[in-house]
């Protein structure tokens, strides 16, 4: 039988016939791992908002449509990650821009009387920037001169977290001017915030608080944590009148909670301060 087998296989050899090998598997390495899939965390796309309207008709409380987008409208799409009027949902650290080119000198007019302060009370980051114009003033139309605390605030940012996650927010390339706040709280005539803040490239002039004519900051203390809670690039801080801290205050932490919270002010940036007139002068 083997010669016999031996001719058969070296007929079919011939006639170009190979066998298949056997492929041997080896052992398993013990060492090595099995492929396996595993879920993603959960990711959200960022959203970019472009302000097409210069007025400030938009009322929160009673959103309708119209066709177009104010900066009211966009913040508060970003604060509350929802389609409001005509803005898109706003999702995670959003960035609002504004319609317009290198050449439009534009201003909004906040409704003092009816809508008031602009507030930024989204949990996310957020980015304000009209650098694409040659210049966006937004004016909080003082009605009395001198500090009488009869006018508005531009802008109110609140911190959600009560300090233990603070978002950043970022204004770049805006005028704010004609603010007027006293009372409680009387701070920060331009801008108030309790969440970390950066001021690039702008101009905060003839604003007026109690403290913090231009800029307040009071963020809650970070402990040993060290967290940039504000930094000024390349912007102006002038004209602006408060008891303390005409153009820039800042209040983080506590004789019972210390911080190492830092300021960074730099890029040539401006800051003068003024000394109030007495209310009743």
């Amino acid at each position: 039988m083997r010669s016999y087998y031996h001719s058969w296989h070296n007929t079919f050899t011939n006639l170009g016939f190979r066998r298949k090998k056997r492929i041997k598997r080896g052992r398993r390495n013990p060492g090595m791992r099995s492929l396996r899939v595993e879920s993603l965390e959960e990711r959200r796309m960022l959203t970019t908002i472009i302000v097409n309207s210069f007025l400030d008709d938009f009322d929160p409380a009673n959103p309708t449509t119209d066709g177009v987008i104010t900066l009211r409208e966009a913040v508060e799409a970003a604060n509350m990650d929802a389609a409001v009027g005509d803005a898109p949902a706003g999702s995670g650290a959003d960035t609002i821009l504004f319609a317009g080119t290198q050449s439009d000198n534009e201003t909004i007019t906040l409704d003092r009387a009816f809508l008031g302060e602009i507030s930024i009370d989204g949990s996310d980051d957020l980015t304000i920037d009209a650098s694409f114009l040659n210049s966006l003033t937004i004016d909080a139309d003082d009605p009395t001169p001198g500090h009488t605390g009869t006018g508005i605030r531009i802008l109110n940012i609140i911190d959600p977290s009560g300090g233990s996650a603070p978002p950043l927010v970022e204004i770049v390339g805006l005028t704010l001017t004609g603010a007027d706040v006293g009372g409680f709280p009387g701070e920060g005539g331009a801008l108030r915030s309790t969440a970390r803040l950066i001021v690039r490239d702008s101009f905060i002039v003839g604003n007026e608080a109690d403290k913090g004519g231009g800029i307040f900051v009071e963020i809650a203390a970070g402990g040993a944590t060290s967290r940039e809670v504000l930094r000024i690039e390349n912007s102006v801080i002038d004209g602006n009148v408060a008891s303390t801290g005409a153009g820039v205050a800042v209040v983080s932490g506590s004789s019972n909670t210390p911080t190492t919270d830092t300021i960074v002010i730099t890029g040539g940036t401006t800051l003068t301060e003024r000394s109030p007139k007495p209310r009743w002068g």
